[in-house]
């Protein structure tokens, strides 16, 4: 589905997001599309109190640099400790044992040479583990900084009614300083204390029994920090959407309990001065034809981003968009062939139609059914008498489905099922004029010949087709 209705490409155009966190968020919401009452909240908001909104965009800005991602990986990945890291305390152990007997007889500090080697060995071969976390802990005390900061704002805090998770990071701040602090040192006018702070550590292996011991602490506290990452990331949503709907025409839709699609001056926000259209569905499926290059691909896709937009994030392109609450969008629009996996394109076909038939089965929830051109991949024939088969199907008292086709044959198959409509052109002194408005009813004609004649394809091919299409119509 996302390659279908160009989901990447939208969601960089929505994107106003100032932080990292929030531009991750962002990209999950726009494919997890759940109605988020909270984001709804923030919108309001910031709406009423744009000096608010300024203001945590500058403090989100601290978070905007590519580091930032590292975050997710503190509670989406799961730590297991290295098998070296049970030896950390014995050999703690046996060091104060040397040290302590060493009071009695100095030569036992030569049993340290063999202890610390094989701490470095250790610590330095810890600093694989340390180095694959250690930007996400320097993060996650960025985040909770400015987290802090931001949940003393009253209209804030109101939105979010559990902050519990700060007081969780609270308590991992002291140790991951402690692991930072090497790297704060790490500098050349602070090479002799950074050097005296590396070998106290390898002595008594306190990077390693420090640094797990947090990860120990981080791995019971992922949901803490998962909180604090969704805290950010549906504050930044918040702000990028009122980017979006501050430059765009946008609606909240109203969502029904009924076989319903209805919209006006819907348009696609990716193409430059879109056409907007109108529509009203009521109990039926929609069945859209038209010549070729008169806009039915680009309209139903706009069709499903706008339910896709409207269900994740609680705005469409549109002026007014009303549609059932919908439990998921699916698409058969952008359909290839796969070589690796040996799979022609009409498997392709086959098997993403095959997942719209077993949920068109859910007679409990509500589903929009998107499809381009169905069957392409195969003949005539056989073509239109199993998509009249799989649109009878798949249209139920719950469902709606969008499709659109250049075979008009399937208009007198599921008339009585679909609503028709269709887009068509205009020639003038031998050009083609579409004015990418929608239209009731089938289209009469096509254009693919038309084409060919306007680009001087040779007269004896464009004469031969059109005696072809004149003995098909008239056997017909």
């Amino acid at each position: 589905m996302v390659n279908d209705i160009d989901l990447d490409d939208v969601f960089m155009y929505i994107d106003r997001t100032s932080s990292k966190i929030g531009q991750q968020y962002l990209y999950y919401k726009l494919r997890n599309y759940k109605p988020d009452k909270q984001i709804r909240r923030l919108k309001k908001v910031f709406y009423t109190n744009p000096n608010l909104r300024q203001n945590i965009q500058i403090q989100f800005s601290g978070l905007n640099h590519r580091k930032a991602f590292e975050l997710e990986k503190l509670f989406h990945t799961d730590f297991v400790k290295p098998k070296f890291a049970r030896y950390y305390k014995i050999l703690v152990f046996i060091t104060l044992f040397i040290l302590f007997f060493s009071i009695l007889n100095k030569y036992f500090l030569l049993l340290l040479i063999p202890v610390f080697l094989i701490n470095s060995v250790l610590h330095y071969k810890n600093k694989i583990y340390t180095s694959y976390f250690i930007d996400g802990i320097v993060q996650m005390l960025k985040a909770y900084k400015i987290a802090k900061e931001v949940i003393k704002q009253r209209e804030i805090a109101n939105v979010f009614d559990d902050d519990t998770f700060l007081k969780k990071i609270e308590e991992l701040k002291r140790k991951s300083n402690f692991i930072l602090l090497g790297e704060k040192l790490n500098h050349p006018t602070l090479i002799v204390f950074w050097l005296l702070f590396e070998i106290v550590k390898i002595v008594f292996n306190l990077e390693g029994l420090v640094f797990y011991s947090l990860m120990d602490h981080i791995e019971y506290n992922k949901l803490s920090i998962e909180s604090l990452f969704v805290f950010i990331g549906k504050i930044d949503t918040a702000i990028s959407i009122i980017g979006v709907e501050r430059k765009n025409q946008t609606c909240s839709p109203d969502f029904v309990n009924e076989k319903r699609l209805h919209f006006v001056k819907m348009y696609h926000p990716l193409i430059e001065n879109c056409i907007k259209n109108d529509l009203l569905l009521t109990e039926k499926s929609f069945l859209l034809t038209g010549s070729n290059m008169s806009g039915k691909t680009t309209f139903i896709r706009a069709v499903a981003l706008n339910a896709i937009l409207g269900k994740s994030l609680d705005f469409c392109f549109a002026e007014k968009f009303e549609i059932p609450d919908l439990k998921k969008v699916m698409t058969s629009i952008r359909v290839n062939d796969d070589l690796l996996e040996n799979k022609s394109y009409y498997l392709q076909e086959v098997l993403k139609i095959k997942e719209i038939i077993k949920a068109s089965e859910d007679k409990d929830n509500y589903y929009l059914f998107v499809l381009d051109e169905i069957l392409k991949g195969t003949n005539t024939q056989e073509r239109i008498a199993a998509a009249k088969a799989i649109l009878s199907y798949i249209d139920s008292s719950h469902h709606i489905v969008l499709v659109s086709t250049h075979d008009i044959e399937l208009v007198n198959l599921l008339k009585n099922r679909y609503e028709l409509y269709h887009f068509n052109e205009h020639i003038v002194d031998n050009r083609l004029y579409f004015d990418y408005k929608i239209k009731k009813g089938a289209v009469a004609t096509g254009n693919a010949i038309k084409i060919l004649e306007l680009y001087e394809f040779p007269s004896e091919i464009i004469k031969d087709a059109l005696l072809v299409r004149k003995n098909f119509i008239e056997d017909k």
